[in-house]
């Protein structure tokens, strides 16, 4: 087995480091003065020796150095000598190689504003790319398949780095590039093959995510894998021995635990990822996605959305003009098939290459896309070099099998035309006074408000200065919010599954129930709850906060403040004088219960990117207060800029 010493991965990183660094600083000017950072020392200490040793770098009188407390070594340099090396009248190019954490008294003489800061970005990553280049042709398409991953590429870039020192210096083909799957935060797969490649790595991925999640225990995290992955747990008695493997080591620390299992022999006849068996689903490489050509290559024909410029195809960023993707899965369809995730990805030689630009997620019966490339960044007539990835998923999001388009060109099109005219939006009624005010130097009185027809997220404000003013809220949270007023015992707490979804709907909603036994406050708030937004619709049916002075309701939104604050004081005092664990735990979930109140939690990304967010509501009790103090700041200037000069105004609201 062929171990990556930490020597090994340091010199190969310094190779990195000073192949690039070395034409950078021969192109500088004299009397440069270049600053190095972010690197582990040793790769500091070993860059800095070979560029004291280039025979180019001494001619042009490159000076490198590592910065120390102490200098030792002759390529190690203390503070004061730095600085007195900067000072020079005349020298060539001094290059300070700065180690993380070591702080001098006169760090302030080489920052940024006297030494140039040399940007590490893309280093590593170029270098992964020429070491890719040179590997045998065989092993080189290998690891190019295993890198082009999704999952592995989101690993960090030094992963990929000894991932190729491994597989480069055991040699091989595939047997040996899956044991090496360790550094790539995979368990060791001494079955994996070209067949069904991207399955394997993404199940493996998956299992390492739910067995390292510091939140659950290992045979919870086993059920979980059973239950949504279809893991078998009893073949070759894998719970057992995951169970027995993981007791006594860290979960979180993949670093430390997934290697072992392929130095291990024992461990590794038994963890091996090719003895984790799945059951009731599709087996790796059984299904196939094929994406229909963009050129037809019989007929020459060119899919709708494309376009033909030389030898090239050229799609727009336009609105208008969709790209029509085709594509068919063998078989025709598969049981197990969840849906397909199309991406956009860009397709050039930098270290962008493979960034994605959009997604869409289709659903499984069809097989077919108008892909509008609208969200793709590109000014008028700026071009990018894309292609399009399709994966065909399995219901849990495991990638059963993927296919990508030829390379295409991006051009940036001409902006869709704006359907609302230029409006002045504010986001609640105290900006538009005040802006108002800060115009014209006059106290502003309304002359007419409502609800736009048609348009109940806009609210039009005219003031007798002339001036309108609109409040826009977006549709579906100005229904949430409105529903939050209008039924207040709710508490605004809501909960909603938006993966794979792009737009959220009021339908999409589900309740979360606000209780907390025993907490006498809770029902003091929502008594003062209640009587607020009651207040709030007896003043306008269709009212929301954006749209109303809340100075004339600070009494009661004082009143509910105060009340949400004493429900966590009365658990505070609870807590306090609690006994046991199970009276603590049950002040705890009550807690987490209340912070519930008027947030909407959301899981959003795909099935197998998910993530959470979550959005606090207008109505919450402190963002109400907040909202109440920033209206009395802006309605107390408004007020004092009547009758002020344009001067006086500048300076008023600048003082203040």
């Amino acid at each position: 087995m062929f171990v990556v010493t930490r020597e090994m991965y340091h010199a190969e990183m310094a190779a990195a480091v000073y192949e690039q660094l070395r034409d950078f600083v021969l192109g500088m000017e004299q009397n440069h003065c270049q600053r190095v950072e972010f690197l582990p020392v040793e790769v500091m200490r070993m860059t800095c020796q070979m560029l004291r040793e280039d025979p180019a770098l001494k001619a042009k009188n490159v000076e490198p150095y590592v910065l120390a407390e102490k200098a030792a070594e002759a390529h190690e340099i203390e503070s004061g000598a730095l600085i007195e090396k900067r000072n020079r009248a005349k020298f060539g190019v001094l290059v300070a190689f700065l180690p993380q954490g070591l702080r001098l008294p006169a760090e302030d003489s080489y920052d940024i504003q006297t030494f140039k800061a040399y940007d590490l970005t893309g280093v590593l990553k170029a270098h992964v790319r020429r070491m890719v280049d040179a590997l045998p042709d065989d092993q080189r398409e290998i690891v190019r398949t295993i890198l082009s991953q999704p999952s592995v590429k989101r690993q960090p870039i030094d992963c990929h780095l000894k991932y190729l020192l491994a597989v480069r210096g055991e040699g091989g083909s595939w047997h040996e590039a899956g044991a090496h799957l360790y550094h790539l935060n995979l368990v060791p797969d001494l079955d994996l093959a070209e067949k069904g490649v991207e399955t394997r790595i993404d199940r493996n991925a998956h299992c390492v995510a739910e067995l390292s999640n510091a939140d659950r225990s290992v045979l919870i995290a086993i059920e979980n894998l059973v239950n949504d992955y279809g893991l078998d747990p009893v073949e070759n008695n894998l719970r057992e021995n995951l169970v027995s493997y993981l007791r006594d080591r860290s979960v979180v620390e993949t670093r430390e635990w997934l290697p072992q299992i392929l130095e291990d022999e024992d461990w590794r006849q038994k963890l091996s990822f090719d003895k984790w068996k799945f059951k009731d689903i599709t087996k790796p490489g059984e299904v196939e996605v094929h994406l229909d050509p963009l050129r037809d290559p019989k007929t020459g024909i060119i899919v709708k959305g494309l376009q033909e410029r030389g030898t090239n195809l050229v799609a727009t960023t336009d609105p208008r003009n969709p790209i029509h993707l085709k594509w068919s899965t063998y078989p025709k369809r598969p049981e197990s098939l969840g849906h397909y995730l199309v991406l956009v990805v860009k397709d050039t030689a930098d270290d962008e290459a493979g960034e994605e630009l959009t997604r869409r997620t289709v659903k499984a019966g069809r097989q077919s896309l108008k892909l509008a490339l609208k969200d793709v960044e590109l000014e008028e007539g700026e071009t990018c070099a894309v292609r399009v990835v399709i994966h065909a998923k399995d219901k849990t999001g495991v990638i059963l099998a993927t296919d990508e388009s030829e390379s295409f060109y991006i051009e940036g099109g001409l902006p869709a035309e704006d359907v609302v005219k230029k409006i002045n939006r504010v986001r609640n009624r105290a900006e538009a006074f005040f802006q108002a005010a800060l115009r014209s130097r006059k106290a502003p009185e309304v002359d007419s408000e409502n609800w736009e027809e048609g348009r109940p997220r806009l609210y039009r404000i005219k003031l007798k200065t002339r001036d309108v003013y609109r409040i826009v809220i977006n549709a579906t949270l100005y229904d949430i919010e409105h529903k939050n007023i209008t039924d207040p015992m709710t508490c605004g707490a809501w909960k909603a599954d938006m993966r794979n979804r792009v737009v959220l709907e009021v339908q999409d909603l589900s309740p979360v129930e606000i209780i907390a036994p025993g907490l006498k406050a809770l029902q003091n708030f929502t008594d003062a709850r209640r009587h607020l937004f009651n207040r709030f619709q007896d003043k306008d049916p269709a009212g929301v906060v954006e749209v109303f002075d809340l100075r004339e309701f600070k009494a009661e939104i004082l009143e509910y403040v105060e009340a949400y604050r004493a429900m966590f004081e009365e658990l505070r005092s609870k807590l306090a004088e609690a006994k046991t664990d199970g009276q603590i735990n049950n002040l705890l979930n009550a807690a987490h219960t209340l912070s519930r109140i008027d947030t909407l939690h959301l899981i959003v990304g795909s099935t197998d990117q998910a993530d959470e967010a979550v959005l606090l509501a207008p109505t919450h009790p402190l963002r109400m207060l907040w909202v109440l103090q920033y209206q009395q700041l802006l309605f107390g200037w408004a007020a004092k800029l009547d009758g002020v000069s344009e001067g006086e105004a500048a300076r008023l609201v600048n003082r203040e």
